[in-house]
């Protein structure tokens, strides 16, 4: 059952604000962009046993995990707001695709700012944040409707 009118404007605006929180992350200049990443690697080597680790690895690895995220956000937020039109069937394409396009976009735009680079690795790296989000969205609906299946068995007597 499609969501009111309300409901999907405010899903497809989140979807919008955050697809332009990811660009404007990728505006940043690299110096900038560095500076951040290097905030949580320090926040990193508080733990115990980080004194040997190799800063600069690390903060790769904590870029790459960050595009990952931005993109599982994105992914569930596509998805969210495709599926507030109605059932998901049929509609996976839509959200697929703007999934995929704006990591293209997004690294193609690097190509344009000072100390980034757009990376095909990035797209793919991007992309399988916005495909883990919409599993991890798809997993969790499928859930809340196996147990509300449940409940409505159990309360007409029915087993499982």
């Amino acid at each position: 059952m499609p969501y009111s009118v309300r409901t999907q404007r405010l899903l497809l605006a989140a979807s919008l604000l955050w697809a332009a929180f990811v660009f404007g992350q990728s505006l940043l200049p690299g110096h900038v962009s560095s500076s951040e990443s290097g905030f949580i690697v320090r926040l990193l080597q508080l733990f115990p046993g980080s004194s040997g680790w190799d800063l600069e690895r690390v903060e790769h690895l904590v870029r790459k995990a960050a595009h990952f995220t931005e993109y599982a956000v994105l992914g569930i937020l596509y998805l969210l707001a495709a599926r507030s039109r109605g059932a998901i069937r049929g509609r996976m394409t839509l959200p697929l695709f703007w999934g995929l396009l704006t990591p293209v976009a997004d690294e193609s735009l690097q190509l344009l700012v000072e100390g980034r680079t757009g990376q095909l690795t990035d797209v793919l790296i991007d992309f399988s944040g916005v495909l883990t989000g919409m599993a991890v969205c798809l997993l969790i609906l499928w859930l809340r409707l196996r147990v509300k299946k449940s409940g409505e068995a159990l309360d007409k007597g029915k087993p499982c």
